[in-house]
């Protein structure tokens, strides 16, 4: 059996951000060039996202398993400790996103885009639930699991930056505010992925982080 590359052809990595991350980018830009609309977010949205998410990563699935990828390379172990590991992930994220919020939301602006987006959410408990652990798992794959192995070879700058710049392209509706504080988001994620390798804790706290702002 193959195992994947920890640096594949750049065709398969443009291929695959392609996959994952294409119709967000493209939205998020489209958003940022409209002047931030509010998108209201209900039920029937996050169940078309969830829909979305799920056919976007059975297809690079294909494409990853034509590349020699198998099941036991998605390092996906969950047990409490890593769920507690990911908990304190969380709690870390939202002392980053207070300061964030309190030290330059006021000089860059931004803080209404993330404020309105709240107040147009109104999703049930259930879908709430289901929207953040497909969205914590599908994200979290594809921007630790693939994109810093992908570039693990070239160091922890190139890696983590490919990362965070795509993870930020993805976000751009949020805001200036809301993308630096995803920036933040992801680099205590990344950091952490690169140090220890473990892919649960970091999905664990991006699913917690999604329900936390969707409830």
């Amino acid at each position: 059996m193959r195992g994947p590359r920890s640096s594949p052809e750049p065709w398969e990595a443009a291929l695959v951000t392609i996959i994952f991350a294409g119709w967000f980018i493209v939205a998020s830009a489209q958003s940022m060039f409209a002047g931030f609309p509010t998108p209201k977010l209900t039920d029937q949205a996050a169940l078309g996202m969830v829909l979305f998410e799920c056919i976007a990563f059975a297809i690079a699935a294909a494409v990853l398993y034509a590349r020699g990828w198998r099941l036991d390379d998605l390092r996906f172990r969950i047990t409490p400790s890593r769920s507690i590991v990911g908990l304190v992930l969380f709690g870390i994220t939202c002392v980053i996103h207070f300061a964030v919020w309190v030290l330059i939301g006021s000089t860059i602006g931004g803080t209404d885009v993330l404020l309105n987006f709240a107040l147009a959410t109104s999703l049930s408990l259930p879908v709430a639930l289901i929207l953040s652990v497909v969205n914590g798992m599908f994200e979290e794959f594809f921007l630790c699991r693939y994109l810093v192995e992908a570039f693990a070879k070239a160091g922890a700058a190139v890696a983590l930056g490919v990362s965070a710049l795509v993870r930020v392209m993805c976000h751009l509706y949020q805001g200036p505010v809301g993308a630096v504080s995803i920036l933040g988001f992801g680099l205590i994620l990344t950091l952490f992925y690169w140090r220890y390798r473990e892919l649960w804790p970091v999905m664990f706290a991006h699913i917690a982080a999604d329900f936390a702002a969707f409830v």
